[in-house]
């Protein structure tokens, strides 16, 4: 089984349904087995056509022979098949440039140092203009925030301050 890790309690990312997140339904591997063991006419075969022979499923709709299968409506099924999607996929992109500050940021964290800085200052100024886009973008997006909330504010302190109400 996989973990959701905070998916199902975000409510943020409405636009794909978080029950199609390959992250949010049960799955089981061909790599290891559950420790009840595999569910009943669902096991693992060897791949006999590749040069290294791996298990793998095969999907009972499909017959499409994959390392994965995912509990989605009452069967077992390949991701294709369930019309299920990867979080990565819909998560972080709202805000243009997050994602690759993100990667970049993970990237320079775990880089050792070298004698050749030159990938570590290209990577610096990529995050430094990304991070400047960032400011932009945020401080557009929390001012309309902030100028709704004065409007609400107004409007709602009118309509308390009218005489006779």
């Amino acid at each position: 089984m996989s973990g959701t890790f905070g998916l199902k309690e975000d409510t943020w990312h409405n636009r794909f349904p978080l029950d199609r997140l390959v992250e949010n339904v049960p799955t089981i591997s061909s790599y290891c087995m559950p420790p009840g063991g595999y569910p009943a006419g669902l096991s693992p075969t060897r791949e006999s056509s590749e040069p290294i022979r791996m298990m793998r499923f095969k999907c009972p709709d499909c017959s499409r022979a994959c390392h994965r299968l995912h509990f989605t409506d009452g069967q077992w099924r390949c991701r294709l098949c369930g019309k299920l999607d990867y979080a990565s996929r819909h998560i972080g992109r709202t805000v243009p440039g997050l994602r690759r500050a993100r990667t970049l940021h993970k990237r320079l964290s775990t880089r050792r140092i070298r004698r050749s800085h030159k990938k570590q200052l290209a990577i610096l100024r990529e995050l430094a203009d990304l991070e400047e886009g960032l400011r932009i973008y945020l401080k557009h997006d929390i001012n309309n925030v902030l100028e709704r909330r004065e409007k609400a504010d107004a409007r709602r302190r009118s309509r308390v301050d009218r005489p006779g109400s």
